[in-house]
C-alpha cells in the first residue's frame, strides 16, 4: 500500500482493493508480450484432477504449472495435459520416461497445445561422472549428462524449453557436489548451455527471520545468468514445512518483488497444491481445500502483471541496498527530528545503493531498509524500491535534482507525474514503489 505524501489516502485505498477486484482481467490487460510467467509448482493431484481445478489456477493468476516431480507416466501425463488444454493453461511435462527416452517423450508431446516445456530434474548434484539426484526421490538417478538430455529433447521439440531447477546457496557442499555455490552454478551453465533459463529455489523466511544469504544467492545467479546471456527464474515459498514460517501476503510479496528487482523473468511458487500432509497453509491444502493464502496469491499475481510491462525483458543496470535504518519517532511534527539512525550491514555479496541523477537522495526510514534497482527498457529508466521488512511499513523519502520529469506508478498501473522534487511515501511490508523517467 502506498500513501502519497501522506495526503488523502487515495493511493492507500486503491492498492488495497484493486488487484482483488480485477483478478485475471489484469493478466489480459497487460498483454501477451508484457506478461510475466508465473508458475505453480505442484499442480492438482491425480485425485483432484479436473478442468475446474485447472481453471482455478488461471483464476489465481498462474500462466503455467509443474506437476509433482516424475510422478506420472506417458498415459497419465497425457490425460492431465488434455484437461489443462480444455481449461486453457499450460503444464511442464514431468514423466518418469523422460530421462530414459528424451526423444520419445518429446515426440509424444511436441504437438500438444498445453505443453509449456519439459521438466528434466530438480536440484541435481554435480559429480565427476555426471549429475545425479539421490535425495527426496523414490527413484534415484546418477551419472546424468544433462546437456545430452536437453539437446535430445530440443532436437525433437525446439520450440519449448527444458526446465532444470538448482539448489539454493544454503545447500551443503555434499548436496551441491562442489566446494562453493558459485562453482555449482558456473558448472551448470558451462556444462548445460542448451537450457533457455536458469532456475533456483531459495526460501528466505525461516524461524521468523529473513536470511541474508538469499540476497547473495540472487547476486550470484543474476550475475552468472547475465554473463551467459540467459534469463533466470526464482521462487517464493507458499507453505510452511520444517522451520519455514507460515506465509503471509507480505512474505510472498517481498520474495517476488525482490526477485523482480534483481531481474527475474519467471516467478514460481512452491507449492501451489500441498504435495503431502507435511506442508501447511499452501494456497491449496493437501485435501484440496483453499487456504487463506489462495486469495493473497491471486492478489499478488494480479499486481505483478500490472508491473510486467516494466520488468519483462528489462535490463538491470544496478541493484543496491540502503545502508541505514531510521526509526520513526512519534509526534505531530511533519518531520520529527532527530531521527534514530542505525547502521545496517550489507548482505553478503550486496552493494550499497548510491543515488545517481536525477535522484539526489533516497532515505528508507524503517526497520531493515530497502532494495533499490535501476532498470532500463526501451530508452526509459525505472527505479524499483522494495521494503525489505515483511512486518512493518517503511517511510521512503526522496529528493530529485529537477533534471528529469519523474512519474510514479499508481496502484492501477498508470503513471502519475510528480509535481515537485521532493517525494515522500509509505511503503507497505514487502511492497514496491516504481518510478520512471526518460534518460
Amino acid at each position: 500500500m502506498l500513501l502519497n505524501h501522506f495526503g488523502s489516502g487515495r493511493f492507500f485505498r486503491k492498492l488495497a482493493v484493486l488487484p482483488v477486484l480485477l483478478g485475471v482481467v489484469i493478466n489480459q490487460a497487460a498483454g501477451e508480450e508484457a506478461r510475466m510467467e508465473i508458475i505453480a509448482y505442484c499442480t492438482p493431484t491425480e485425485a483432484h484432477m479436473t478442468v475446474t481445478r485447472f481453471e482455478e489456477m488461471i483464476e489465481a493468476g498462474f500462466t503455467a504449472g509443474i506437476p509433482a516431480e516424475r510422478n506420472h507416466d506417458l498415459e497419465s501425463m497425457s490425460a492431465m495435459l488434455d484437461l489443462a488444454a480444455e481449461a486453457g493453461i499450460k503444464l511442464f511435462v514431468t514423466c518418469r520416461e523422460l530421462l530414459e527416452d528424451p526423444e520419445g517423450v518429446a515426440a509424444h508431446f511436441k504437438d500438444h497445445p498445453a505443453v509449456a516445456g519439459y521438466f528434466v530434474i530438480d536440484e541435481p548434484t554435480w559429480a565427476e561422472d555426471g549429475w545425479q539426484k539421490t535425495a527426496y526421490v523414490a527413484n534415484p538417478v546418477t551419472g546424468l549428462d544433462l546437456s545430452d538430455i536437453v539437446e535430445r529433447i530440443q532436437a525433437v521439440d525446439p520450440d519449448r524449453p527444458c526446465y532444470i531447477n538448482l539448489f539454493p546457496n544454503v545447500a551443503s557442499a555434499e548436496q551441491l557436489g562442489t566446494p562453493t555455490y558459485h562453482e555449482h552454478v558456473s558448472r551448470f551453465l558451462e556444462e548445460v548451455p542448451e537450457v533457455a533459463f536458469v532456475s533456483f529455489d531459495h526460501y528466505p523466511i525461516a524461524n521468523y527471520a529473513l536470511r541474508d544469504a538469499w540476497f547473495e544467492n540472487l547476486e550470484i545467479v543474476s550475475t552468472l545468468a547475465r554473463a551467459h546471456d540467459k534469463p533466470f527464474w526464482a521462487f517464493a515459498l507458499s507453505s510452511t514445512h520444517y522451520a519455514y514460517t507460515p506465509p503471509t501476503l507480505a512474505h510472498i510479496r517481498l520474495q517476488h518483488y525482490v526477485n523482480l528487482a534483481y531481474g527475474a523473468q519467471g516467478l514460481q511458487y512452491f507449492p501451489y497444491w500441498a504435495p503431502n500432509a507435511n506442508h501447511w497453509f499452501a494456497p491449496i491444502e493437501y485435501d484440496g481445500g483453499r487456504s487463506y493464502l489462495w486469495e493473497h496469491v491471486r492478489e499478488l499475481n494480479a499486481a505483478i502483471q500490472l508491473r510486467a510491462p516494466v520488468f519483462k525483458d528489462a535490463t538491470v543496470l544496478l541493484v543496491g541496498h540502503t545502508g541505514t535504518a531510521q526509526q520513526w519517532r512519534p509526534g505531530l511534527q511533519d518531520d520529527p527530528e532527530p531521527w534514530d539512525v542505525e547502521s545496517l550491514p550489507l548482505p553478503p555479496g550486496g552493494s550499497a545503493y548510491v543515488p545517481e541523477p536525477p535522484v539526489e537522495s533516497l532515505i528508507a526510514q524503517g526497520q531493515h531498509g530497502a532494495v533499490v534497482s535501476l532498470l532500463e527498457k526501451e530508452d526509459v529508466h525505472y527505479l524499483a524500491v522494495v521494503n525489505k521488512d515483511y512486518a512493518h511499513m517503511m517511510v521512503l523519502r526522496m529528493h530529485f535534482d529537477g533534471s528529469r520529469d519523474i512519474a510514479v506508478m499508481t496502484p492501477d498501473g498508470a503513471w502519475e507525474p510528480l509535481t515537485n522534487d521532493y517525494f515522500r511515501v509509505l511503503v507497505d511490508p514487502g511492497d514496491m514503489l516504481l518510478l520512471r523517467w526518460e534518460p
